[in-house]
C-alpha cells in the first residue's frame, strides 16, 4: 500500500529554532559540519536567529519587568478589600489597606531595581539599535531617562554595568554614520 504524501509540508516554529540554537550551540565546533549546509558559518547561522526588532525587545520587557511591579503594587490592596468586602476583615482595620500598598510600592521598586538591568543587558545583546531601544523604553514607561535620580536606584553589580557599557561603545562602533 502507498502512502500519502501530505498536501503540506510542517515548518518548524521560533520555540523549535531556540531550541535548535541552543542545542547548536553546546556542540562542539568541530562537529559544525554535520548539521550546517558548507556555505552557511556558524556565527552567521546564530546570527539569523538571536536579534530581535526593539518592539518585542520592549514588549517583552513591559511582561517581564513591569507586569510583575504592577501585580506587586495593586495585588495585595486589592485582596485587602476583596476580603473586607465579603466579611473577611472589618472596617475597622482601613489601615492595613494603606500599610499593603505603601509595601506592595517598597518590594515592586526593589524589584524593578533588580530586574530592569537584567532585561537591559538581555536586549541589549539581541536588539541592533541600542540608542532607537533606550528612547522606546524611556517611551514606554520601563526606564527612566540617563542621568534620572530614578535610574540610580538601579541594582547591578560592576561586571554587568562594564558590560553594558561594552555592548553600547560596541553597537555604537558598527552604526554607518
Amino acid at each position: 500500500m502507498q502512502t500519502k504524501k501530505p498536501e503540506w509540508e510542517p515548518r518548524p516554529t521560533k520555540r523549535m529554532m531556540s531550541l535548535a540554537v541552543k542545542a547548536f550551540t553546546q556542540l562542539p565546533r568541530k562537529f559544525a559540519y554535520l548539521y550546517l549546509p558548507a556555505n552557511i558559518s556558524i556565527e552567521y547561522w546564530i546570527s539569523m536567529t538571536s536579534h530581535i526588532s526593539v518592539g518585542k525587545a520592549i514588549w517583552i520587557g513591559l511582561l517581564v519587568v513591569n507586569g510583575p511591579v504592577f501585580l506587586l503594587m495593586f495585588g495585595p490592596p486589592a485582596t485587602f478589600v476583596y476580603l473586607q468586602d465579603h466579611g473577611f476583615i472589618t472596617k475597622s482595620h482601613d489601615w492595613i489597606g494603606m500599610v499593603l500598598f505603601l509595601c506592595g510600592v517598597a518590594v515592586a521598586w526593589l524589584w524593578w531595581s533588580l530586574s530592569i538591568p537584567k532585561w537591559r543587558l538581555w536586549a541589549y545583546e539581541r536588539v541592533v539599535d541600542i540608542a532607537q531601544l533606550k528612547r522606546s523604553a524611556v517611551n514606554a514607561g520601563l526606564t527612566w531617562p540617563d542621568g534620572s535620580i530614578f535610574s540610580k536606584t538601579e541594582i547591578k553589580s560592576s561586571a554587568h554595568a562594564l558590560r553594558e557599557q561594552e555592548l553600547e561603545v560596541q553597537r555604537n562602533a558598527n552604526k554607518p554614520e
